[in-house]
């Protein structure tokens, strides 16, 4: 009883955004069965607000019955000036790592907790992972994370291991994350583009890639990129 009088208090504005909230890169098609059972809203309320969406082009109802984000949401987020500016910024270069390595190239911020892969340039072959645009994933998890945590502000480190603060400070002192696993070997520097927190350049290359030949080249375009003031929030 309790939980529904809570439901029923909740704003507008508040349903919409937990609607909304559950679309991502990692479910990109939900129906609105899943979105009851995800928001925990009633399905009448779910139904209604849905086809609002619908209607305003937030959201669009596909033939088999599910919903998916809408031209117009991407249209909204799409100019966000923090991001925007800094791919901007970025692309370029990234461009120019993506063919010289014949490796994914990845741009990653910091979002609270978590990375945020804000643009990414892979070929068809390229090491896939679950860490990919668009993805919010755990800073543990990849170089790319690594760097952001290292540079991120004492809050967000308070809770690591004497450990993690050790490695951490490493990455501090010489600019650079690498992690590898059976599969692929990430590489990652601070992109010193923006106010507060870096942005990580990231490339990932399969194995047997060789470390030695993918370090030079990506600090050597995170310096460049640093030093774009294109990138730098006015």
């Amino acid at each position: 009883m309790a939980g529904r009088s809570r439901q029923r208090g909740r704003s507008v504005a508040s349903k919409l955004a937990s609607i909304l909230a559950e679309f991502d890169a990692d479910r990109m098609q939900l129906r609105a069965s899943d979105v009851c059972r995800r928001t925990g809203l009633p399905f009448s309320t779910v139904h209604r607000l849905l086809a609002e969406l619908v209607d305003h082009a937030l959201l669009e109802h596909l033939p088999d019955g599910t919903y998916s984000t809408g031209i117009k949401l991407w249209q909204i987020a799409a100019p966000q000036p923090e991001v925007s500016r800094l791919r901007h910024a970025a692309l370029p270069y990234m461009a120019e790592l993506h063919v010289a390595l014949r490796a994914c190239v990845r741009l990653n911020v910091l979002v609270g907790t978590e990375g945020l892969c804000v643009e990414e340039l892979c070929g068809v072959h390229d090491a896939r992972t679950r860490h990919r645009f668009g993805i919010r994933f755990a800073l543990h998890t990849t170089a790319g994370g690594h760097v952001l945590l290292a540079f991120a502000g004492p809050e967000a480190r308070r809770l690591e291991s004497s450990a993690w603060h050790r490695q951490l400070d490493r990455i501090q002192r010489t600019g650079m994350a690498i992690t590898r696993n059976a599969t692929h070997i990430s590489v990652s520097v601070p992109v010193f583009a923006v106010a507060g927190p870096p942005a990580s350049l990231e490339v990932l290359a399969t194995l047997p890639a060789d470390p030695g030949r993918l370090i030079a080249p990506v600090r050597s375009v995170g310096e460049q990129m640093s030093n774009q003031p294109a990138a730098v929030r006015p």
